[in-house]
């Protein structure tokens, strides 16, 4: 069985090594785990492994140390036996001026391919180069077999000059 547990907490709170701990206690294995800090605040997502007695027993763990450290937490169980269709995975880095409902049309691109969208990071920064600012997403998709690589690259090309959006389109090895 596996648990998803997403945590939010103020940035003066170093909650990771406790929540670490808590799984390590409760005998569970962290698969995935992702910690960035956004202004004041540090978010942590982890996607983590158990039998259902050891899942049961972190739940519990948590509901008290999110009173304890004043953090958030959300969790949710799935079945670590899910079957995902066949896809392959690529990375799409998209680089444009920043502009109104950019990472909104991105996605409903890629939705309306039906590409799977495994992860999404934003930001927006000022290059040494220039005085303009920037904005960078870079997404992680997962491509069903069934979708024509050449096709889907030149829709993309298609979509990117429409939009005045410098990409990249290569498959993660």
């Amino acid at each position: 069985m596996q648990l998803t547990i997403t945590a939010l907490g103020s940035s003066s709170t170093c909650f990771i090594s406790k929540i670490l701990k808590a799984i390590s206690n409760c005998n569970c294995q962290v698969l995935s785990l992702k910690y960035s800090s956004l202004a004041q605040v540090n978010a942590t997502y982890l996607l983590v492994n158990g039998n259902w007695n050891q899942i049961a027993k972190l739940e519990t763990t948590l509901e008290g140390l999110q009173k304890k450290l004043e953090i958030h937490f959300h969790t949710l169980r799935t079945d670590s036996l899910q079957k995902k269709s066949k896809s392959i995975p690529y990375s799409l880095e998209i680089v444009s001026l920043p502009g109104k409902n950019i990472v909104e049309e991105i996605i409903i691109f890629l939705v309306d391919q039906e590409i799977c969208i495994e992860e999404i990071n934003v930001k927006q920064y000022q290059p040494s180069i220039t005085q303009a600012n920037l904005f960078l997403v870079d997404f992680i998709l997962s491509v069903p077999e069934k979708i024509i690589i050449p096709v889907l690259r030149d829709e993309l090309h298609i979509f990117s000059e429409n939009l005045n959006l410098d990409l990249i389109f290569n498959p993660i090895i």
